[in-house]
């Protein structure tokens, strides 16, 4: 009997042991891969929105410029400065307004629709002066930035907080 050529059970069974294992853990690894670029990519996402609702509020004055005297139908974008980090009293107080009746439309504005918003306004020794948004929780994933600004007379910081 010729022994050339002949596969053994043991053999066969020994390689195709060895394949799935290779098989299996390379789709385990990239099925890791994958999740994690996701999470990246979603944090990015929630980052640069922040990013830009920051700039839109801290920067601008809004479009129009007195969107604080006109219906929400009216309002391009919000801003709630004067001049670069000089904050509008009459804008700030009227954005903490709309905090109750129109908090959607204004996350749609900023381009935060995907997004919950929170914006504290804090002076140097931990005095709160207003709130927008509500406050996320302690499990929950945050985008946050950090500015500061003039309000009156007082050097503030203005937090603003992003999660889904």
């Amino acid at each position: 009997m010729y022994e050339k050529g002949q596969i053994f059970t043991i053999d066969f069974i020994f390689a195709s042991a060895i394949f799935l294992f290779i098989l299996v853990t390379a789709i385990t690894f990239g099925s890791v891969i994958t999740n994690n670029l996701e999470l990246k990519e979603k944090v990015n996402a929630r980052d640069e929105a922040c990013f830009h609702a920051v700039n839109s509020l801290m920067s601008t004055a809004g479009e129009p410029k007195n969107w604080q005297n006109l219906t929400m139908e009216d309002i391009n974008s919000i801003g709630f400065v004067n001049s670069k980090n000089i904050i509008s009293n009459s804008k700030l107080l009227k954005l903490i307004e709309l905090n109750s009746t129109n908090y959607l439309e204004v996350k749609n504005i900023l381009g935060l629709s995907r997004y919950d918003l929170y914006i504290s306004i804090i002076d140097f020794n931990g005095t709160v002066y207003n709130e927008f948004g509500s406050i996320p929780g302690s499990e929950t994933e945050v985008s946050s930035i950090q500015r500061i600004g003039l309000l009156g007379e007082n050097e503030v910081f203005v937090k603003f907080k992003v999660w889904e």
